[in-house]
């Protein structure tokens, strides 16, 4: 038995995860394609456009056998801590022989030479990044020039400027040194991305990116979306009554808890500073939405993505002293298991014997079988779930669904 793994958020599912499916069996000669998916909320501190039940399905009817849940804690954090806890799940469940994932580049050796730099950060780089930052470069950039200042980088550095600021491939080097870090024996594999640019919005392409379907279904334009016939079924059958959901369906929520929150600043959260705490005081009078506010306090220096995120911890009330609680305690320490295919029971099986993770099928026994950091970690993402839950009920007049009573999906 051999097992890939896949990271994603599929927000939503759509041809290039599909065709990424199909390439990760052929080259891994995987018999099984396990995916550590985000819950209700995402990596660029957005909400899913559909909950991570729905998003499960369209996964397992599309060539994956088992999906995971990524807490929130991890899956609403940069892409270093996102990246983190996804490897540590597959490398926790003692079953995962190779990960693969998606790139701009398809050079596996030159990404993990960078991994090597950020995850022992010699002197040199770290010197070089310290003036950077000093310099009021925003920490990506300042990440990035630091690299390709480096001397063994000079020969390669026209060919390396793009490769480091590519999303795919920032995450890509996130995984490679969470490998690293954790000493996991998974065999990593790239394959180069297909079709329209990551942030590219256009509709008329195979290959359409997320954020461009994202928008198609924000402008009601669905007829031709570049996904495979059964998600698009799942969409017809949801739509306006769980679907679609975006970032100002959460407005008034968020705008709450800033005023809540406003004598206390905002410095805990994850992704916060004293400096963004302060002008997010400043600016609260100025809240009209949630992707207005985001507009509105991010600068050269602070990216959209990094406000978003800080919006989404405040609105889920994630601090950052908790995730170093978390990380000192291990990290993740229990998964949950939010759908299957019935022919994988082999794999099932074979994860109850291996896993040094706690496998948790019912939310129910979470007291029962969790350590106290689990069961923090869990009840985060549950709660994330309900909030999400309480803006799709507001929005659409829909039941709400209680975590508690959800079961797992099984195809």
């Amino acid at each position: 038995m051999k097992t890939a793994g896949i990271i994603a958020e599929y927000n939503p599912f759509h041809n290039g995860h599909s065709y990424h499916i199909r390439e990760t069996r052929r080259i891994t000669g995987a018999d099984y394609i396990i995916v550590v998916m985000s819950g209700d909320f995402c990596q660029r501190g957005i909400p899913a456009i559909s909950d991570k039940y729905l998003r499960a399905e369209m996964a397992l009817e599309n060539g994956a056998d088992l999906v995971l849940e990524l807490p929130v804690r991890f899956s609403t954090a940069s892409a270093e801590f996102f990246a983190y806890g996804a490897i540590a799940i597959l490398n926790g469940i003692g079953v995962t022989d190779a990960l693969c994932f998606g790139s701009e580049c398809s050079n596996i050796s030159a990404l993990s030479e960078i991994a090597d730099i950020l995850l022992h950060e010699p002197d040199d780089f770290k010197t070089a990044l310290k003036e950077h930052l000093k310099n009021g470069l925003s920490y990506p950039k300042a990440r990035e020039l630091a690299i390709l200042s480096l001397p063994r980088f000079q020969e390669k550095k026209k060919g390396l400027s793009g490769l480091l600021s590519s999303p795919n491939n920032i995450l890509a080097i996130e995984y490679l040194k969470a490998l690293k870090k954790l000493g996991s024996p998974i065999r990593p594999y790239t394959i180069l991305r297909r079709g329209a640019g990551y942030h590219d919005l256009g509709s008329d392409h195979m290959f359409s990116s997320a954020a461009g379907i994202r928008a198609q279904i924000s402008r009601r334009d669905t007829a031709c979306l570049s996904v495979p016939e059964s998600v698009s079924d799942l969409l017809k059958a949801h739509d306006q009554k769980t679907f679609p959901v975006f970032p100002d369906d959460f407005s008034d929520m968020l705008h709450y808890r800033l005023l809540l929150q406003k004598d206390s600043g905002f410095a805990q959260f994850q992704d916060s500073s004293d400096t963004l705490s302060d002008k997010i005081k400043k600016r609260l009078y100025d809240f009209e939405s949630f992707s207005s506010f985001a507009e509105i306090l991010k600068s050269k220096e602070v990216t959209h993505s990094r406000i978003s995120r800080l919006l989404t911890h405040i609105l889920l009330d994630l601090k950052t002293k908790d995730l170093n609680q978390y990380m000192e305690a291990g990290g993740i320490g229990c998964v949950r298991i939010l759908g299957f295919r019935e022919d994988a029971s082999q794999l099932l099986t074979a994860m109850k014997k291996r896993s040094a993770l706690t496998l948790l099928s019912r939310l129910s026994d979470a007291d029962t079988v969790l350590s106290p950091s689990d069961q923090k970690m869990m009840k985060e993402t549950v709660l994330s779930s309900h909030i999400y839950q309480a803006a799709v009920s507001g929005k659409f007049g829909y039941k709400f669904r209680n975590e508690f009573s959800r079961q797992f999906l099984k195809l």
